[in-house]
C-alpha cells in the first residue's frame, strides 16, 4: 500500500476544484475586506468573480458527479453486496458571479 496521500486536486490529474479550498479563499478575501473601512477595489473585484466562478464549476462538478458517477459507483457496491452511498439530499444551487453580483457582495447585500 502507498503511503503517498491523496489530494481532492489529483483526483484528475488537473486542479479539481475542492469547496475546501474555495471556502479558505473566499474566507482570506473576506478578512482582506473587514479589515479596511473602504469599498473594494478593481484587483479585489476581479479576485471576488474568480473565485466565484471557480465555486461555480465546483457546484457544476458536485452535481455531474451525483447524477452520473454516483449511481455508476453505487451499481457496483451494491453488485458486491455493499451497501450504495446515499446522494445529497438537496442540490446545491451555483452562485451568480455577474458584475451585478460582484456589487451586490460589496455591498454586503448578496442575495440569499
Amino acid at each position: 500500500m502507498s503511503n503517498r496521500s491523496v489530494s481532492p486536486r489529483s483526483w484528475t490529474g488537473a486542479a479539481a476544484l475542492c469547496f475546501v479550498a474555495l471556502n479558505g479563499t473566499l474566507a482570506r478575501q473576506l478578512e482582506t475586506l473587514d479589515s479596511g473601512d473602504v469599498a473594494p477595489n478593481e484587483p479585489m473585484n476581479r479576485a471576488f468573480a474568480a473565485v466565484c466562478n471557480e465555486l461555480k464549476t465546483a457546484v457544476s462538478n458536485w452535481s455531474a458527479m451525483q447524477k452520473q458517477d454516483l449511481p455508476a459507483f453505487n451499481a457496483i457496491v451494491s453488485k458486491n453486496g455493499g451497501q450504495p452511498v446515499a446522494a445529497a439530499s438537496s442540490p446545491l444551487a451555483a452562485p451568480a458571479c455577474g458584475p451585478s453580483a460582484i456589487g451586490a457582495h460589496a455591498r454586503g447585500s448578496a442575495p440569499h
